[in-house]
């Protein structure tokens, strides 16, 4: 990496983005197509995709480190994820849309006690009168 020769493309500079290049030595300039969220090794990551004399990759952003790849040559081809890693931790507890409908459902109920409490007051001032 320290020598800037990068080979097969197996570890790329970390932090690139979307339409970023970069080269390497044995498959050329490699072109960052998108980038996006997904699961590896159990932790959602951003991950970047890129092609090259016909094989195809995809690279954790912040790291630079290959998580999955295919190869398709005339006498091979080759498909490999990254199913575990001491890198990042995977991913644990409550998502972000389940914790959100966790608290809508709080809100629906704070607000009809609220209803019941101002009803219940209702009816004592009203017979009180």
């Amino acid at each position: 990496m320290q020598t800037g020769h990068l080979i097969d493309a197996f570890i790329i500079p970390a932090g690139l983005k979307a339409g970023d290049t970069f080269y390497d030595d044995l498959l050329g300039n490699v072109t960052i197509t998108k980038a996006e969220q997904h699961t590896y090794a159990g932790a959602t990551r951003t991950v970047l995709y890129g092609a090259a004399m016909g094989d195809t990759y995809i690279w954790e952003q912040a790291t630079g480190v290959c998580v999955e790849g295919t190869a398709q040559q005339s006498d091979f081809s080759m498909h490999s994820m990254t199913a575990s890693t001491n890198m990042w931790q995977p991913t644990q507890g409550l998502s972000v849309d389940f914790i959100a409908f966790l608290g809508a459902i709080v809100v629906i109920i704070v607000l009809l006690i609220i209803a019941l409490i101002l009803k219940f007051k209702r009816g004592k001032a009203s017979k009180a009168a």
